[in-house]
C-alpha cells in the first residue's frame, strides 16, 4: 500500500514539475506495482483452482466465474418463438 501512495505522489510531482527523472521513477514504480498485482492475482486464482481440483462442481463454478460465464442460458432477444409463428 505504501508503494501505491509513493507511486501516486510521484505522478503528481512528475506532472507538476515535468522533471524527466521523476517521470522515469514514476514509470518504474507503476510498472513494479502492475507486476506485483498481476502476480498476486495469478497466485490467488491458482490457489483457488488447486483447492477445488478434486471437487469438479466447485472447480467449474470457479472457472465459470473467472471466464465471466453465467450458469443460465438466455437466448438473444431477437430470437423468440413468436417471431417464427
Amino acid at each position: 500500500v505504501k508503494l501505491i501512495y509513493h507511486r501516486d505522489y510521484l505522478k503528481v510531482k512528475a506532472d507538476e514539475t515535468k522533471n524527466e527523472d521523476l517521470v522515469k521513477e514514476y514509470r518504474k514504480t507503476r510498472n513494479e506495482i502492475t507486476k506485483m498485482v498481476r502476480n498476486a492475482k495469478s497466485q490467488y486464482y491458482n490457489n483457488i483452482i488447486d483447492e477445488n481440483k478434486h471437487k469438479p462442481k466447485s472447480l467449474w463454478k470457479v472457472l465459470r466465474h473467472l471466464v465471466g460465464r453465467s450458469d443460465t442460458f438466455s437466448p438473444p432477444p431477437h430470437l423468440t418463438a413468436n417471431r417464427f409463428n
